[in-house]
């Protein structure tokens, strides 16, 4: 078991599950988990941002930085936060698994990311951001985060858009 049968008590999950690893609820889609849709567009994104939302880039620092990245412009969102996905996990014997919940939790609200914010988390295609929304969403219990579905790609790509460059 990846992560040495240390689960998160969870409401919802079978006990067969329950007695797995985090991974393992992963893998099995946390089916007894009730569906929440929680999608944000553009249009919602830049509504949310007038009030008051706080943006979280999941991707690798030197992206949300500028230095790095494949789409034609670089930076992140103005007034998005960094947490690199990878950031949540630790090695243990040939994998990666979730840092135990307390100290996920503290390195979160470390950085202003905090369970009273309606949060909207993005990447580059919403694939690592998937990762911090469960983070979020299921380990963590925050009530309000969604995920930009067309991401930076999306935000990138229109011109008219504002991009920041450079760390916080």
């Amino acid at each position: 078991m990846a992560c040495g049968g240390k689960v998160p008590k969870v409401p919802g999950l079978s006990s067969l599950v329950r007695r797995g690893c985090l991974q393992c609820a992963v893998v099995h889609g946390l089916q007894e988990r009730p569906r929440v849709l929680a999608r944000a567009g553009l249009a919602e994104v830049r509504e949310a941002m007038a009030g008051g939302a706080l943006l979280v880039d999941a991707r690798h620092p030197d992206q949300y930085a500028g230095d790095a990245g494949a789409q034609m412009r670089r930076g992140h969102i103005p007034g998005a936060l960094s947490h690199y996905w990878q950031d949540d996990l630790e090695r243990r014997e040939l994998g990666s698994v979730w840092k135990p919940m307390e100290r996920l939790r503290e390195s979160y609200i470390r950085e202003g990311i905090t369970p009273d914010r309606d949060i909207i988390v993005y990447c580059n295609t919403s694939t690592e951001a998937s990762h911090v929304f469960f983070a979020l969403r299921y380990l963590l219990r925050y009530p309000k985060v969604r995920i930009y579905t067309g991401s930076w790609n999306e935000w990138a790509e229109n011109e008219t858009l504002p991009v920041e460059t450079g760390r916080r």
